[in-house]
């Protein structure tokens, strides 16, 4: 899912609102990719800055994503032991940001 580089960025949304995200996004932000899209999620790519992307007002939320599993887990507590052995790897909260 990584393409060059870019760090991969997930924002949550307001369900239904997919298309008009979505076209906003690419708008708002520099070279972006839109990676995978799901009613209220979307993995991209940008070129902006990471500060551009916490400001956006249109997104709930907005995370840099910093740890893919390659494996699919059906159980939580084999997710968890995977992630802690890859403990480099952790979501950040892009609304904290200044």
């Amino acid at each position: 899912m990584k393409e060059m580089n870019r760090p991969i960025f997930v924002s949550t949304y307001t369900t239904g609102f997919q298309d008009q995200v979505t076209s906003l996004l690419q708008k708002n932000l520099l070279h972006t990719t839109i990676l995978d899209a799901r009613d209220g999620i979307l993995f991209y790519t940008t070129k902006s800055r990471i500060q551009d992307v916490a400001k956006l007002p249109y997104v709930n939320n907005s995370f840099i994503l910093l740890y893919e599993s390659k494996h699919t887990h059906s159980k939580l507590p084999m997710f968890t032991e995977e992630v802690i052995k890859n403990s480099s790897q952790w979501i950040i909260n892009l609304s904290i940001l200044p």
